[in-house]
């Protein structure tokens, strides 16, 4: 343990610098100044805690906003990564402070899994630091954070490049670990809808990129990632697929999402 804590010291001191640097403004704000989603998502965790409260962990429907009426937002946008800081405020922790959390907790592992994608890809550190460092401060990313607080989007960050690896290390580095893909899928299905789909694509591009060179053992490891995930998943995707199958939504007239 101690020889590989000083085999990647300058690894971990990088990540950490990284992270620390783009968390800065929430690290040092003693509050939330408010983006364009800041307020549906602070909602989202204060009606989690409440269902919590009620002794439901996972509620499709948040039942005490829009005057009674209730919302279906966690039927169709899970609530799945929120409930660490759901349970931190119903033991009294302030909104603000949980929001926080959340993002200077996905900054950090954003910064990890790409990192660890990158040296797995390119084997140079130099190169590994120059790829976080190009992830982590993309203009796309910064704006998320601090002028939308897109939270299901700075979700996503985390697990794009655990998608990317994971195709990466079955495809070309002929590996039959199949659980960084698995875990990339489906935290991509459980943090943001389109990001999920965006990362679909991606997979397909790559399996066609590497279709020559495709063999049977390399087939049914991909298989089985994509099964885990879905797997891993089902508790949310198969009942927001019924309900959109079943049923019309009318999204153009938002209503009031806070608490009534």
């Amino acid at each position: 343990m101690k020889k590989n804590l000083q085999m990647h010291v300058w690894d971990i001191l990088a990540i950490l610098l990284i992270a620390f640097i783009i968390s800065m403004p929430a690290l040092f704000k003693d509050l939330v100044p408010v983006a364009h989603d800041t307020i549906f998502h602070i909602s989202r965790i204060e009606q989690l805690s409440r269902s919590i409260q009620d002794g439901n962990w996972l509620p499709a429907i948040n039942p005490y906003v829009n005057v009674g009426y209730g919302y279906a937002s966690p039927l169709f946008y899970s609530d799945f990564f929120l409930l660490p800081v759901a349970f931190l405020h119903v033991a009294g922790v302030p909104l603000s402070v949980c929001f926080r959390i959340l993002l200077v907790g996905a900054i950090f592992f954003s910064t990890l899994t790409i990192y660890h994608c990158a040296g797995t890809i390119t084997k140079s550190r130099v190169l590994t630091i120059f790829s976080a460092m190009g992830y982590m401060f993309a203009n796309y990313h910064i704006t998320d954070i601090y002028v939308r607080n897109a939270l299901g989007e700075i979700f996503a960050f985390i697990f794009l490049p655990m998608v990317l690896e994971g195709m990466y290390r079955i495809l070309w580095n002929n590996e039959k670990k199949w659980g960084i893909l698995a875990a990339g899928i489906a935290g991509l299905a459980l943090s943001h809808n389109i990001t999920f789909l965006m990362g679909v694509v991606l997979c397909f591009l790559l399996f066609l990129i590497s279709i020559r060179t495709l063999t049977k053992t390399k087939f049914l490891t991909l298989c089985k990632g994509v099964l885990c995930s879905f797997l891993l998943t089902a508790f949310f995707t198969l009942p927001m697929i019924e309900q959109m199958a079943s049923q019309e939504f009318n999204l153009s007239n938002p209503q009031n999402l806070y608490v009534g």
